[in-house]
Protein backbone atom coordinates (compact mmCIF):
# COMPACT_ATOMS: atom_id res chain seq x y z
CA UNK A 1 0.00 0.00 0.00
CA UNK A 2 1.91 2.99 -1.28
CA UNK A 3 1.22 6.47 -2.49
CA UNK A 4 -0.52 6.90 -5.80
CA UNK A 5 1.36 8.62 -8.59
CA UNK A 6 -1.93 10.24 -9.62
CA UNK A 7 -2.60 11.87 -6.22
CA UNK A 8 -2.28 15.67 -6.65
CA UNK A 9 -1.64 16.19 -2.93
CA UNK A 10 1.37 13.88 -3.06
CA UNK A 11 3.21 16.10 -5.53
CA UNK A 12 3.26 19.05 -3.13
CA UNK A 13 4.30 17.01 -0.10
CA UNK A 14 7.91 17.40 1.05
CA UNK A 15 9.62 14.54 2.81
CA UNK A 16 10.11 14.95 6.57
CA UNK A 17 13.90 14.63 6.39
CA UNK A 18 14.56 16.74 3.31
CA UNK A 19 17.81 18.67 3.54
CA UNK A 20 19.08 16.79 6.60
CA UNK A 21 22.33 14.94 6.95
CA UNK A 22 22.25 11.24 6.19
CA UNK A 23 24.46 8.49 7.51
CA UNK A 24 25.91 7.45 10.83
CA UNK A 25 26.49 9.95 13.59
CA UNK A 26 29.88 10.52 15.14
CA UNK A 27 30.70 8.56 18.25
CA UNK A 28 30.63 10.35 21.59
CA UNK A 29 33.97 11.38 23.00
CA UNK A 30 35.11 9.93 26.30
CA UNK A 31 34.69 13.31 27.98
CA UNK A 32 31.08 13.55 26.79
CA UNK A 33 30.18 10.09 28.05
CA UNK A 34 31.62 10.86 31.48
CA UNK A 35 29.72 14.15 31.58
CA UNK A 36 26.46 12.31 30.86
CA UNK A 37 27.24 9.66 33.48
CA UNK A 38 28.04 12.29 36.10
CA UNK A 39 24.88 14.25 35.32
CA UNK A 40 22.70 11.14 35.60
CA UNK A 41 24.39 10.15 38.86
CA UNK A 42 23.99 13.65 40.28
CA UNK A 43 20.26 13.73 39.52
CA UNK A 44 19.72 10.26 40.98
CA UNK A 45 18.66 8.65 37.71
CA UNK A 46 20.18 5.25 38.36
CA UNK A 47 18.02 3.40 35.84
CA UNK A 48 18.97 5.76 33.00
CA UNK A 49 22.64 5.48 33.94
CA UNK A 50 22.43 1.70 33.83
CA UNK A 51 20.88 1.83 30.36
CA UNK A 52 23.61 4.24 29.23
CA UNK A 53 26.30 1.89 30.52
CA UNK A 54 24.60 -1.04 28.82
CA UNK A 55 24.46 0.82 25.51
CA UNK A 56 28.11 1.82 25.76
CA UNK A 57 29.16 -1.72 26.67
CA UNK A 58 27.12 -3.07 23.74
CA UNK A 59 28.64 -0.41 21.48
CA UNK A 60 25.20 0.92 20.59
CA UNK A 61 24.69 4.48 19.46
CA UNK A 62 21.51 6.42 19.10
Amino acid sequence: MGLSEFDPADRERVSWNAGGKNGAKRALKLRQTWAIRFSLYQHGRIRDRLFLDLAIDSKLRG
